[in-house]
């Protein structure tokens, strides 16, 4: 069977990209083999089934997808046998004379050699054909000179006219390729603002939620639970990533605002995904579902009271031992509805103290009710769950928990 080599590209929460990307790899059953992973990109190998285009797409948290073109071993620098593959290839096929060009170094270890002969080489291959190339470089963020162009500005440029080519050094190997598919983040702004009813407060980012609901590793088709739905940020891509969601809310008003959300998402992007929302407590799952009725959980809680300003500690322990008590009633009776094996994505906060301390809610809030740490990565990368995402507009900082039903 044909193969390829694909080359996953994340944003700026990385560890929690490559559960993303393995987790949704999994579940689409399709054939795939992890290569490597540095800290900022995936190298797979895949069937040629696996289309660039559809997993840029689908994954929220991977910002481009590469192919690899050209592998060919570099002994003491010597890059003949790499030019030679240069050479045989037509990059500018498809581009005019005016063009954009991008070269970057995803490897665990940076090839400064490499990426210095690569950019002279094309430079003097582009001057020699007398093309109008010019070479764009990531801007700098807070003195940080960054890895990829930013994915809005990447998106626009790859659509006009642009090459974004890649090195990744593996195994004493020159991995080059280029870019064959981006993700838009856009699309997900789009779904945030555009939606009938807006609380930012009260809603997760459609990228987010996506990327939690991928982590999930669940197969087309099957439904998802939200116990504390809100007004249907994640379930709204429960529906979009082609399941059925169940919802949980209190709140009337927050009920009422969720299904006209969810309403108008099925109409907007034409989905044939059923949903249901209880306005019930999620304390009290087992009274009105049963076993069957779902076969995952994915959800952001709730996460105390808005805080104006950091907490001091006792404040702060106060509010986790809240919380600790509302997560493991939810728990229990998540224990009593979803079978072993089934997984669970729960955020729960971490607060930062005016002391300078860390606060957390408990795990035992889900170890007492039979669910454990999983972690998609265990062979590639152990120890990473929970992983932590931090919006640098919040006070709380989030643990991302993937737990599994014993």
């Amino acid at each position: 069977m044909p193969v390829q080599k694909l080359l996953l590209v994340f944003g700026r929460n990385p560890e929690l990209s490559m559960l993303e990307a393995k987790s949704f790899l999994q579940a689409s059953r399709g054939q795939f083999e992890i290569l490597e992973i540095s800290e900022e990109a995936m190298l797979i190998q895949a069937g040629e089934s696996l289309k660039p285009e559809r997993l840029a797409k689908e994954l929220a948290g991977t910002v481009k997808i590469g192919r690899v073109l050209i592998e060919e071993e570099v002994p003491g620098g010597d890059f003949a046998r790499l030019q030679e593959s240069l050479d045989a290839i037509d990059f500018t096929r498809d581009f005019g004379k005016k063009f954009n060009y991008s070269i970057s170094d995803y490897g665990s270890e940076k090839n400064e050699e490499l990426f210095d002969y690569l950019l002279d080489y094309f430079k003097q291959s582009f001057k020699s054909q007398r093309l109008k190339a010019v070479l764009k470089w990531p801007k700098e963020i807070q003195g940080n000179k960054k890895n990829t162009i930013a994915p809005t500005l990447l998106a626009k440029r790859i659509e006009e006219s642009m090459l974004d080519f890649f090195i990744y050094s593996s195994n004493g190997k020159a991995l080059f390729g280029k870019t064959v598919a981006v993700n838009n983040p856009l699309e997900f702004a789009k779904r945030d603002d555009e939606r009938p009813l807006v609380k930012h407060e009260l809603v997760t980012s459609a990228r987010l939620a996506r990327i939690l609901v991928n982590i999930a590793g669940l197969e087309k088709g099957k439904a998802i639970l939200d116990p504390f739905c809100g007004i249907g940020g994640v379930m709204q891509e429960i529906l979009l990533s082609g399941h059925d969601a169940i919802g949980i809310e209190q709140s009337a008003e927050n009920a009422s605002a969720c299904e006209k959300n969810l309403e108008w998402c099925c109409r907007k992007f034409s989905s044939q995904q059923k949903f249901r929302i209880f306005k019930n407590d999620s304390r009290m799952l087992s009274e009105f579902l049963k076993k069957g009725d779902f076969h995952a959980v994915v959800t952001e809680p709730f996460m105390g009271p808005f805080l104006k300003k950091l907490p001091s500690a006792q404040n702060a322990e106060n509010i986790a031992r809240e919380l600790h008590a509302l997560y493991g009633a939810v728990f229990r009776e998540l224990s009593r509805l979803m079978q072993s094996g089934q997984k669970v994505v729960f955020m729960m906060p971490q607060f930062k103290t005016i002391e300078g301390r860390k606060i957390k809610v408990q795990e035992s809030c889900f170890l007492n009710s039979g669910f454990k740490k999983f972690n998609p990565l265990e062979k590639e990368k152990q120890g990473i769950v929970p992983v932590l995402y931090k919006d640098s507009e919040s006070r709380i900082e989030r643990l991302v928990y993937v737990l599994e039903k014993s």
